[in-house]
């Protein structure tokens, strides 16, 4: 059961993408102001509504933060997003291929059909899913000014 304490805190997913394309003592600032005017806006105008602008803060802030990424080592950022868009593509066929030689080697359309029509829907989705966050921890390792950016 969520507690009316749960209720009020800002969205989760949007303080954790925050986090993830800011430092620490970046993040922390951040964070700290938006949190400050969250609280003023649920007094004022409602959780509702505070949630909302905390979104469009947050991808405000994201959208900021990626162009000065840009602005800042721009060959280095545009590399990364190159180098992240190419290893995708070259990657993205994998689960396909991986899950079907498995069903094929050991029969399983013959022995369990259902078995079979699971990891070729679902299997599939969820392999992409897992190809997509490797790829995406691996981008994200890129050195940003002299730092990594997963902590």
């Amino acid at each position: 059961m969520t507690s009316q304490a749960d209720f009020l805190q800002p969205p989760r997913p949007a303080v954790w993408l925050v986090n993830l394309f800011t430092s620490a003592e970046e993040a922390e600032s951040i964070l700290g102001d938006l949190l400050e005017e969250y609280f003023h806006l649920v007094s004022k105008s409602g959780v509702a509504f505070a949630r909302n602008w905390y979104w469009r803060q947050t991808v405000k802030t994201i959208a900021h933060l990626v162009g000065a990424g840009f602005r800042v080592a721009p060959w280095l950022t545009t590399a990364a997003a190159v180098g992240g868009f190419l290893l995708l593509r070259f990657v993205s066929g994998l689960p396909e291929r991986a899950i079907f030689a498995v069903l094929h080697r050991y029969q399983v359309f013959e022995h369990h059909f259902n078995g079979y029509v699971f990891f070729a829907t679902n299997g599939i989705a969820i392999g992409h899913v897992i190809v997509s966050m490797f790829v995406g921890c691996i981008v994200a390792w890129r050195p940003r000014e002299g730092r990594w950016l997963l902590r």
